[in-house]
């Protein structure tokens, strides 16, 4: 199924009028993109997960990965999927070795991407330098013209909405169906996940009917503004099981 996100960027005409010198008009406009941006970038990793799950979201990361086991999982049980890994039945520390079962876990051929939190970015490039290394090795992405760090030559993504604060497992099954996204992060409940995705239409994918759709409209009912409509018809999918893998109970800190 396909999405809809709609941002409205609204600006005041008196506003406007008040600082000929600045174009308040574009600099709402970047403020709506930016978080149209991150509304998709939690929808990708949380979507139809936790406590603010809505319909009206596509599914993210974790649900789908969940749904590996079944259709109609809401958690992720490593003990009944074999696409969740745990460090520990509860929570316990990444090591090396983990990592390189997450890796294993996608089939054929290596990750395309890894994609964590801060926190265990930060792990891995200590577990790299204990093991002799200055850490995480750069990497040149040539199609976007950046440098990121890598593990075992695969890319390392970061991304905010990856949870730090996810409930320690029990019995290696981790609650992501009522998981508070808004929960302090305290004992039993610091862990996180680290995604390994395979990306390609035959693989992990995002979906979307064209690109985004702008609409300007200079007279509002009742309301002294211009607006800026913006709308993306969007989604994401996950078409082969072994495209997709997470390691989980890890505790960052530890």
């Amino acid at each position: 199924d396909i999405y809809t996100v709609i941002g409205d960027s609204d600006t005041s005409k008196k506003k406007n009028k008040l600082n000929p010198t600045q174009s308040l008009e574009a600099t709402d406009i970047a403020a709506k993109a930016k978080a149209m941006a991150h509304a998709f970038e939690l929808a990708m990793i949380m979507g139809r997960t936790s406590t603010a799950s809505s319909t009206k979201e596509f599914k993210g990361l974790l649900r789908m990965l969940a749904e590996m086991e079944s259709a109609t999982t809401t958690d992720l049980d490593a003990v009944n999927n074999s696409q969740f890994i745990v460090v520990n039945a509860t929570s316990g520390a990444l090591t090396m070795g983990y990592m390189d079962e997450l890796i294993d876990s996608i089939k054929s051929g290596k990750p395309d991407i890894l994609l964590c939190s801060r926190r265990a970015r930060r792990k891995l490039n200590s577990l790299m330098r204990a093991s002799g290394t200055s850490g995480l090795s750069p990497i040149d992405l040539k199609d976007f013209g950046v440098t990121v760090p890598s593990y075992d030559t695969i890319p390392v993504f970061i991304s905010d909405w990856v949870p730090d604060n996810l409930p320690n497992g029990s019995s290696s099954v981790v609650t992501i169906a009522t998981y508070n996204q808004a929960t302090t992060r305290a004992a039993d409940y610091d862990n996180t996940i680290i995604f390994a995705l395979k990306l390609g239409e035959d693989d992990v994918s995002g979906l979307q009917a064209g690109g985004i759709d702008h609409e300007r409209e200079t007279f509002l009912e009742g309301k002294d503004a211009i607006r800026n409509r913006f709308k993306w018809y969007v989604s994401a999918m996950c078409k082969k099981k072994f495209s997709l893998a997470g390691l989980g109970n890890i505790n960052p800190d530890s």
